[in-house]
């Protein structure tokens, strides 16, 4: 699959994937999207940091301000001091499936609306509300 030009040419290519990741994340990443999403932005990264290259989603994802955030947003501050985002949501969602992943991305977009980093519409939360609503209305 190619990617869409709006991804290519995006400031942040890693929010732009992630707004097609959320619509199927079992396409991407399998049974348990957290944990594939995690190896494969440390791949995402790794490929940047060889092209000299930095995405602003990534990096906000590799602050510990994230992970203060995650913490916070879980009532989870004193508990895991010094624990990544990614291990703070498999400790409240053990199932790490679908559900966990939507949590990373909706808490990640919230985090960047709370740092005032531009971000295209629509964002991330809005997407992930319309396919749990969608999801809901299923039988």
């Amino acid at each position: 699959m190619a990617w869409p030009p709006e991804v290519i040419e995006a400031e942040s290519p890693l929010y732009e994937m992630l707004r097609v990741m959320v619509k199927r994340p079992g396409m991407y990443f399998g049974e348990q999207p957290l944990e594939a999403f995690r190896g494969f932005l440390d791949g995402y990264r790794t490929g940047l940091e060889m092209a000299g290259r930095t995405d602003p989603v990534s990096e906000a994802m590799k602050s510990r301000d994230f992970d203060a955030f995650v913490a916070a947003r879980l009532d989870l501050p004193n508990k895991y001091p010094g624990e990544n985002a990614f291990k703070m949501i498999a400790y409240v969602s053990p199932s790490r499936g679908r559900s966990a992943f939507l949590d990373l991305v909706s808490m990640l977009d919230e985090y960047l609306d709370a740092e005032g980093a531009p971000r295209s519409d629509p964002g991330l939360s809005t997407v992930i509300r319309d396919e749990r609503t969608g999801q809901q209305g299923e039988t």
